[in-house]
């Protein structure tokens, strides 16, 4: 049902089934693992970069280790980041 007033329009939305709910859910994990597969392409892209300047001696093996560690640390924080928003969010469409 729609009411407007002034400049304001309001919807009237019925509360989510429990099937409805599930299935948010099935697509809220859809897109968390194409967050992550995202995550792991760039990761894999930057670690390419890192090896090349290696190879053509812009940085040093030392350097290597130390980029690849410190965007080791950067894809597990964002990961974690993306797995704590998903549970929080499926616990928000699960709360009835």
């Amino acid at each position: 049902m729609l009411s407007v007033s002034d400049n304001v329009v309001r919807a009237k939305v019925p509360p989510l089934t429990e099937e409805k709910r599930k299935q948010v859910i099935k697509v809220l994990n859809e897109k968390k693992e194409e967050a992550k597969v995202s995550l792991r392409q760039i990761r894999d892209k930057i670690r390419k970069e890192i090896d090349l300047k290696e190879k053509d001696k812009e940085i040093s093996e030392d350097e290597k280790f130390n980029l690849q560690k410190e965007l080791d640390e950067i894809i597990k924080e964002k990961n974690t980041e993306i797995e704590d928003l998903s549970k929080k969010k499926e616990e928000e469409i699960m709360t009835v």
